[in-house]
């Protein structure tokens, strides 16, 4: 299941990297069913990883639970989210947080004229949802590792009722 995600990037660190990748030609195919195996486990953390680090996106296939219905749900579901007004949004503003979560909009650069319309004015950060290893100014923890740790700013439940198990 994707709850299963956590482990395996953990376990990740332990197959190694990739040295040298060549750049991909084609989209990296990752095969979920390659987990139900003991022998094809490494197989697939080490695609994973070389398809997360150098080439930054994957195609996941064969896993149980992302089928097309469920896919089109969770697009429906975000859909809702920025199709509404921005006063509803503003429960997930990524200002309430110093972990860089949340909902942003970026309406002074439209305003302004310099981002085409096209491109991407909103967008909805979020992690792993843990606790903060320290304080976010804390200066003796280097700040890769306080600025993005930590809970995940979500927005109102009521509102959006789907939104955080979607996400």
């Amino acid at each position: 299941t994707l709850t299963d995600l956590p482990l395996l990037l953990a376990a990740m660190a332990a197959v190694g990297s990739v040295h040298a990748a060549p750049p991909a030609a084609a989209l990296p195919l990752v095969d979920w069913s390659d987990l139900s195996s003991a022998e094809r486990r490494p197989t697939f953390l080490r695609e994973l990883r070389h398809a997360l680090a150098d080439v930054g996106f994957c195609v996941l296939t064969n896993h149980p639970d992302f089928t097309d219905a469920m896919q089109k749900r969770m697009f429906s579901v975000a859909r809702e989210f920025f199709a509404a007004p921005d006063a509803a949004k503003r429960s997930a503003d990524i200002s309430h947080t110093p972990y860089y979560r949340g909902w942003s909009k970026d309406s002074r650069s439209k305003q302004k004229g310099r981002i085409p319309s096209l491109l991407a004015q909103e967008a909805f950060q979020y992690g792993f949802d843990c606790a903060p290893v320290a304080r976010h100014d804390d200066q003796s923890v280097p700040v890769y590792r306080r600025l993005f740790r930590g809970p995940n700013t979500w927005p109102d439940a009521d509102r959006f009722p789907e939104f955080k198990p979607r996400a």
